[in-house]
């Protein structure tokens, strides 16, 4: 079993959790040439898999240092993009998406 398949997501992230990047994760940039409407972006998991990810879930994941808190992070985003994300959307996406994707974790 991979590195990334034993990253335990939590149930329900509270708006205090630090959620952060799994170890040996990189962000790396925009996908080109993949022909995509909107524009998807390249994830290294530490197992070697590449993932691609949406605009949302990459500025999400830009922001899971191990410091900020969920409420911090959506704090951050939405200054940064002009959105409106609540602690409980980031909360979503990082234990329903980011999480079972083997990039974050919120242990």
């Amino acid at each position: 079993m991979s590195e990334a398949a034993d990253v335990e997501t939590a149930g329900s992230t509270d708006e205090n959790a630090v959620p952060r990047l799994v170890d040996g994760v990189r962000l790396l940039g925009e996908y080109e040439g993949g022909g995509y409407e909107e524009p998807r972006y390249l994830v290294s998991r530490a197992d070697g898999q590449m993932v691609l990810v949406s605009p949302l879930l990459h500025e999400v994941a830009s922001r899971l240092d191990g410091a900020r808190t969920v409420r911090e992070v959506a704090e951050r985003v939405n200054a940064d993009l002009g959105l409106e994300l609540s602690a409980a959307d980031v909360a979503y996406l990082v234990d329903k998406k980011l999480c079972p994707m083997g990039v974050a974790t919120t242990s």
